[in-house]
């Protein structure tokens, strides 16, 4: 699940660090080195977005149409009760529909369009994304190279009014980065796959894209971040019509703490990171009606074992340290990238 909070969770990841499988194999380089070859699947998950599906399903076909390459588009309907799958089916014929009796939430929503899809890259792309016709081949380029794991675009705001506000970033050339959002990411499948897809220790949303990006980057893949490719997002249109502010801050939080317990191998640092919690706890001001930290961490505990868990089998796997990602992270001065790639054009 990917909103700007997802990016707030960023933030607060590096504020802390500087403080203190299956699947078909077969290479990217050989698939993706032209439009011909391998198909892309382009996965949007749906809760009660009529609406919103309206207006983005036409966009991104456009954008499907005008990449030129072979793809499909798979509407996973996850539970609605606004008459949604009815609407795609008989206003896209073309668009395969997944229909969940019950809600399973974005991570049980995408791995359930996963087991539909036919295609060796994953598009995953929320209801409520815009994109700019041209923002998919820009991103299908970057699997040219074969250790690149996901591709994003830069996002600008979808504002209720309709306005659509233009993303402002510091570079104008692709960036490698530490994160592909889950609501507007291209994934290797195989990748994707080999990595066990979303870890549903993130249960209900936020923080499971970062985790999987950032097992990716440790693996030595390449997340890339191209300010070239834009969409247009309209924030949380599903998560604040379906869950107050207080639990949608209390799972942010919840998942940052489970974000450092699973992936900080470094014992130094996954120490500083308690601390930090601690001095937070002392801090944990009254918002919305209710402390927010304290019971975000009490909640993490419970989850505490599996995340442990998970830290063993991620340990055996990496090639990348804690520190080599605190150390990029301050170099680039974004929270997202780590270095530029100035062998490609600059502006659009």
């Amino acid at each position: 699940m990917w909103t700007s909070s997802t990016g707030r969770v960023i933030r607060a990841l590096r504020r802390r660090s500087l403080r203190s499988g299956g699947g078909w194999w077969r290479s990217s380089s050989t698939i993706w080195s032209g439009r011909a070859g391998g198909m892309l699947s382009a996965i949007v998950p749906n809760r009660d977005g009529r609406e919103l599906l309206a207006q983005t399903l036409p966009a991104l076909l456009e954008a499907l149409k005008f990449w030129g390459g072979r793809w499909e588009l798979i509407v996973v309907d996850d539970g609605s009760s606004d008459g949604s799958p009815e609407f795609v089916r008989e206003n896209f014929p073309g668009v395969k529909v997944v229909a969940l009796c019950k809600s399973q939430g974005f991570i049980g929503a995408v791995h359930a369009g996963m087991r539909e899809a036919r295609g060796d890259l994953l598009l995953l792309f929320n209801n409520d994304v815009l994109p700019e016709r041209d923002f998919l081949p820009l991103l299908v380029e970057h699997f040219s190279k074969p250790n690149t794991f996901a591709s994003s675009p830069a996002v600008g705001a979808w504002l209720d009014d309709g306005r659509l506000i233009k993303p402002d970033l510091p570079f104008g050339s692709p960036v490698e980065a530490l994160l592909a959002p889950g609501g507007a990411g291209l994934f290797d499948r195989a990748k994707f796959e080999a990595l066990k897809g979303f870890d549903p220790i993130f249960k209900p949303f936020y923080g499971e894209d970062l985790d999987l990006s950032f097992r990716a980057w440790r693996r030595g893949w390449r997340v890339v971040l191209d300010p070239r490719s834009v969409v247009y997002h309209r924030e949380a249109t599903t998560i604040r019509r379906f869950y107050d502010r207080l639990y949608v801050e209390r799972c942010m939080w919840r998942s940052f703490i489970l974000f450092g317990w699973k992936n900080y191998l470094d014992w130094g640092y996954l120490g500083r990171s308690v601390l930090g919690l601690m001095r937070t706890f002392a801090d944990d001001a009254m918002v919305c009606g209710g402390p927010i930290v304290s019971v975000a961490a009490l909640s993490a505990l419970l989850r505490m074992p599996q995340a442990l868990a998970r830290r063993v089998s991620e340990r055996a796997e990496a090639t990348r340290g804690d520190r080599e990602a605190v150390a990029l992270m301050r170099v680039c001065r974004l929270p997202w990238g780590i270095e530029r790639e100035e062998s490609a054009p600059r502006g659009r």
